[in-house]
């Protein structure tokens, strides 16, 4: 992603920190047995107001995706849901001599709660 010149004009912090989170497309009427299974990404960077991560797949721009985010000092998951809301298509990685789209999305959180937001706060120093 390309850094803006100027003043930096988030409200919150952003901490590059290796992080593990699982995430899936949001269903939001679906039963259990009828959700899709969760993927597990690494998060590059984190904020009170979103993430990023790298992913094999494209997903749509606004995709509605739901997140469980291990926190270090946390014992339960950060769970909350986030809409996409950047898609770069950073590199290229072969395996078996195929080339395989890495795509890195950042997404903006639209439901989280107030203290896992604060629990975000803490872990970024902000």
């Amino acid at each position: 992603m390309a850094q803006e010149s100027g003043p930096e004009k988030r409200k919150y912090k952003r901490v590059n920190r290796r992080l593990t989170a699982r995430v899936r497309p949001y269903q939001k009427n679906k039963k259990p047995e009828e959700s899709v299974k969760w993927d597990i990404v690494t998060i590059r960077n984190l904020s009170a107001t979103g993430v990023s991560f790298n992913y094999t797949q494209k997903i749509a721009l606004d995709t509605i995706l739901e997140f469980k985010i291990a926190l270090p000092f946390t014992a339960e998951p950060l769970h909350c849901l986030g809409q996409i809301c950047r898609i770069d298509e950073e590199t290229m990685i072969k395996i078996k001599s195929r080339g395989i789209p890495i795509y890195w999305i950042a997404v903006r959180f639209i439901d989280i709660d107030t203290d896992k937001k604060e629990a975000i706060i803490k872990l970024t120093g902000h």
